[in-house]
């Protein structure tokens, strides 16, 4: 048994069913329960575009650097990215495209897998460049709690990849079949969401969700 306080500044930590993210309404530290002890999640929050009036929801996502690696052929920046999986393949190239390669996997509890995978493919086929929020109005935000661990998020690397793959290519088939994947450096990203009906539209780069997929319980 811990106490359940942060560690950072004594304050008592708020309790959720089924999350394993704690977060400390007072000193906006973020904590996870490991060998018996809290340790410090490294996360922010994305601020929302300007000029909208909806209310918002913030789901939780792993965000991490991954590279690829398959008979000689490496998948190492946004732009290797982009012409591997034809995503917006008649776009100019931008500066941001030399950034390096980040998935986006919801941590958020979503009963149906394909929900999930979709999702994540959603967003992480933008590559997003977004405006962090400062941690100082988390307080204002509705976030919704981590429920996925994150060697779990690591895990579903090879599905978001291979769900980027295009089916009908098969050079990019070969490649996916002898791909060799590093995952890097990880965090906690809170993403804004609209409703919009029957769904969650993601604010920036208007990936959905259906709501129902989505555990209210978390």
């Amino acid at each position: 048994f811990i106490p359940f306080k942060c560690p950072n500044c004594g304050w008592a930590l708020p309790l959720t069913r089924f999350d394993i993210i704690h977060l400390c309404a007072t000193c906006q530290q973020a904590w996870m329960e490991r060998g018996g002890r809290f340790k410090a999640v490294r996360f922010e929050a994305a601020a929302p575009p300007k000029g909208g009036d909806q209310a918002l929801v913030y789901l939780p996502f792993w965000v991490f650097q991954a590279e690829i690696h398959s008979n000689g052929q490496a998948l190492k920046t946004v732009a290797d990215l982009r012409e591997f999986s034809l995503f917006f393949s008649t776009r100019a190239a931008q500066s941001e495209d030399q950034r390096p390669i980040r998935f986006y996997v919801p941590a958020v509890s979503i009963r149906n897998i394909a929900a999930l995978n979709k999702l994540a493919v959603g967003v992480t086929q933008n590559q997003p460049v977004f405006d962090p929020m400062p941690k100082e109005r988390l307080a204002e935000c509705k976030l919704r709690g981590v429920f996925l661990p994150p060697k779990a998020a690591t895990g579903m690397a090879d599905i978001l990849l291979c769900a980027m793959t295009p089916r009908n290519n098969g050079n990019r088939q070969r490649v996916l079949q002898h791909a060799d994947m590093t995952i890097g450096k990880m965090h906690l990203l809170w993403w804004p969401f609209y409703e919009q009906r029957l769904f969650l539209r993601d604010a920036i780069c208007h990936a959905g969700i259906q709501k129902g997929a989505v555990a209210m319980d978390n």
